[in-house]
């Protein structure tokens, strides 16, 4: 019997080869997309799972509230992680890792780096990366020790060993490389490609607090509990804890912490805190998973529309078999088996798919999955289980619809398809309008939203906006120096130091504001800047003056922002006093400033982050200096000031960034949705359109006798195309309302995470219908011309 449904239904399938090549391009689609977001999927959930023990790792996190303001950071004190593992017999190991962005050199080879970190020898144990060569149980345990990657060893050693090779770290200490590691696998939710021992910042000391002190965020701090030990327990032992160990300056500030433990399998997709070392993002991860379901559902119900709608083609086949003796359950398997070989069918041209797809999808995603069908078994069951899963569902419905005809009306060959299979595809169809129209919905709104984006006065001007680190004390110091070098340059029209940049992220303290309470301060932003600041960034003032060097006062005033001004609700904003919480000798104290200016409100964040209060001092450090470059000469104003770089600091390479492209790598995400939304929007509108196309096909045979009679009888040829296309408007007309709400709330929901957003403009949901329309009658006006151009003479003998 096998073979014999194997023959019949191979001979359908040639039969009928435009229905076959429609079912299986559009399964093929289906499985082809499905399957990469498969991919994806379980590259995202594998994160860290790759890690000995990870089922006791986690990290510490804090909850810290200061004066009202909560935050949650992704790092902890200095003196935690030897505590835990001192103290608390729950746990069987603590590490604390701290970034750094050095410059390393080794003789005439030298880069800056990132992913580096300073590490206990503790993270070796808990990362348990690949080790290739030097002492694994002391590598870290020395100051001024390194541990590279194969990777950062080749690139400044090549073919030499590194080990006990001497690296020279920001031109002034000599690291000594003691491991090389292989890289950690891509789904980790920390990479590093270089460690060096925590005992150096032991021993030279750290930015900041010294590590003694409970107070400071700045340790990435993970730790390993002994086995079936809950990470409550531990978590109820951290109040008493903190309690032990309170801070005087944590009192001063008003500053509340609450520890907590993340299991290290849960960071990446499930973790938002700041100090993040990037991540990966739930949300994309179920719109990608909902996209390739309805992407394949699409597929599914074209098989299901042509199935049935030619189900009486069949209808005499179904009679004349159960007359032979089969019954319901024989005719369901071979109808099922028919459905699951054509979609194996389509298996073997998505996997074609797949390969071609790959590249594109891996851009898209930002990752570099790879798929062999031999040695990646499970997922390759997977993707037999989806074939076979999809052959299963498209054909269920024809399965049960044939199966239930009765022989006596089939074989008198007075079966005809009924209202309910109509209606049955007529669902179908308005759902895969519903689908289609919301995709093309949503994209338009995505765009809009990131068109919004990029052109919202930022209260500056972010273009031709070049800012240089100043990586070192010595430039530091003689930033005034280089500034007034780049000034002098023809390229340049205006440049100044700050402390920090738009898009960069700023310092904040707590403030005391003239006529508020003294017991309820409010957290501002400070950035440090000169008197240039504001024409270079092109701000606008409002009230008051910018910072002079007539007025040596300054030194004590500040400019702040349109926010602090509403906040308090000043109406003469200039000559108040803001008192600042400043630290002197360790100890906290406020200090008070005058405003001598108010300036625009500027996103110095992007604009998921609403404009927080911000305040512009006189310098007291400098660690960048931004420079307007003239729009005619970019490039030979880079090499004039790379020049004077090198000049003045030849033993650090140059490094610059520029605003405009900061800030785009703050909508990333945005942006990849973006194009994954059009890219998917494309596939499930040919999909819906190859359907389309066979529907009014089958359509058109079946009303070619109504035709011929119109024809006769005088109707036109757009008549006839009407006719045609009428039953088609309806649906995408009734489509479109529910499309309209669905997408509305999955769109305003998406917008939420802005705090600066575009409205949905109605003509979006409109021309998505209207864009609908246009392909849908497009997609059946060639069967409909067809059958409307025909000689009416030919349709009359139709049967």
């Amino acid at each position: 019997m096998f073979k014999s449904y194997l023959k019949i239904g191979l001979r359908n399938l040639v039969r009928n080869k435009s229905y076959t090549l429609i079912n299986i391009t559009g399964l093929a689609i289906g499985i082809a997309v499905s399957f990469l977001i498969l991919l994806y999927v379980v590259h995202e959930f594998t994160y860290d799972r790759h890690l000995e023990n990870h089922q006791n790792i986690y990290r510490v996190a804090a909850k810290v509230e200061v004066q009202g303001n909560l935050f949650e950071v992704a790092q902890a004190m200095g003196p935690l992680a030897p505590a835990l593992k001192a103290q608390f017999p729950e746990v069987v190991t603590a590490g604390r890792m701290y970034i750094e962005f050095p410059f390393l050199a080794f003789e005439d080879k030298v880069f800056y780096e990132d992913d580096v970190y300073f590490a206990d020898q503790e993270i070796l144990d808990i990362f348990s990366p690949v080790w290739i060569k030097g002492d694994r149980e002391n590598a870290l345990r020395a100051p001024f020790s390194l541990v590279l990657t194969a990777a950062m060893a080749e690139k400044y050693f090549g073919d030499t060993d590194p080990i006990g090779k001497v690296i020279k770290w920001n031109g002034r200490d000599d690291y000594t490389v003691t491991g090389i590691i292989k890289k950690l696998p891509a789904n980790t939710h920390i990479q590093f490609n270089i460690l060096a021992s925590f005992a150096t910042l032991e021993k030279q000391g750290v930015p900041g607090p010294p590590l003694d002190r409970w107070i400071g965020y700045n340790y990435k701090t993970y730790v390993v509990l002994q086995n079936d030990v809950s990470r409550s327990v531990l978590e109820a032992k951290f109040p008493a804890l903190l309690q032990a160990n309170t801070d005087e300056m944590a009192e001063k500030l008003g500053l509340k912490c609450e520890l907590y433990l993340q299991p290290v399998t849960s960071i990446h997709l499930f973790s938002k805190l700041q100090g993040e070392s990037g991540g990966g993002n739930i949300t994309n991860l179920v719109i990608f998973a909902a996209i390739a379901l309805f992407i394949l559902l699409i597929a599914c119900i074209n098989f299901m529309n042509l199935a049935t709608a030619r189900s009486v083609g069949r209808a005499r086949e179904v009679g004349v078999r159960k007359v032979l003796g089969a019954d319901r359950s024989t005719l369901i398997r071979q109808f099922l088996g028919e459905a699951v070989l054509l979609s194996f069918l389509g298996l073997i041209a998505a996997l074609f798919l797949i390969e071609l797809f790959k590249p594109v999808f891996n851009q898209l995603i930002a990752r570099g999955l790879e798929f062999d069908l031999i040695r990646n078994w499970p997922l390759t069951g997977g993707l037999l289980g989806l074939t076979l899963l999809v052959g299963l569902v498209s054909g269920s419905y024809p399965a049960l619809f044939l199966s239930a005809l009765q022989p006596v009306r089939t074989l008198k060959n007075s079966f005809r398809s009924g209202r309910g299979g109509r209606i049955f595809r007529s669902a179908l169809v308005n759902f895969q309008f519903v689908i289609s129209i919301g995709l093309i919905c949503c994209t338009c709104v995505i765009y809009l939203q990131m068109n919004y984006v990029s052109s919202i006065d930022l209260g500056f001007d972010k273009e031709q906006l070049v800012v240089i680190p100043l990586q070192s004390r010595q430039i530091r110091a003689k930033h005034d120096v280089f500034k007034s070098q780049l000034k002098s340059l023809p390229g340049i029209i205006n440049a100044s130091g700050c402390s920090y940049y738009p898009s960069r992220g700023t310092s904040s303290t707590t403030a005391i504001f003239e006529g508020h309470e003294q017991e309820n301060p409010t957290v501002v932003c400070i950035s440090d800047v000169d008197y240039d600041y504001l024409a270079t960034m092109q701000m606008d003032i409002l009230a008051g003056r910018n910072f002079s060097r007539e007025f040596s006062s300054d030194t004590t005033g500040l400019i702040v922002n349109e926010t602090i001004v509403r906040q308090m609700q000043w109406k003469e904003p200039i000559g108040k006093t803001i008192a600042l919480m400043e630290t002197k000798a360790g100890k906290p104290y406020n200090k008070p400033y005058t405003v001598v200016g108010v300036i625009k409100d500027f996103h110095f964040a992007s604009l998921h982050q609403k404009i927080t209060p911000h305040a512009l001092r006189l310098p007291g450090s400098i660690s960048y200096i931004a420079a307007r470059l003239r729009p005619d000469s970019v490039a030979a104003t880079l090499d004039a000031i790379k020049t004077e770089w090198t000049a003045l600091e030849p033993s650090r390479p140059f490094n610059y960034v520029f605003v405009d492209d900061q800030f785009d790598k703050l909508y990333r995400s945005e942006q990849r949705i973006g194009r994954i939304f059009v890219y998917f929007t494309a596939l499930a509108i040919f999909i819906a359109c190859l359907g389309l196309s066979g529907l009014a096909s089958y359509t058109v045979e079946q009303k070619t006798k109504e035709i011929g009679i119109r024809k006769v009888l005088g109707a036109t040829v757009s008549n006839v195309v009407l006719m045609l296309s009428r039953q088609f408007t309806r649906w995408v007309i009734f489509s479109s309302a529910v499309a309209w709400i669905i997408s509305y709330l999955i769109m305003q929901r998406w917008l939420q995470s802005f705090a600066y957003r575009t409205g949905m403009n109605p003509w979006i949901f409109l021309g998505a219908s209207a864009a609908a329309l246009v392909l849908a009658l497009l997609t059946v006006s060639f069967q409909s011309l067809k059958a409307a151009t025909a000689d009416p003479v030919y349709a009359l003998r139709y049967e």
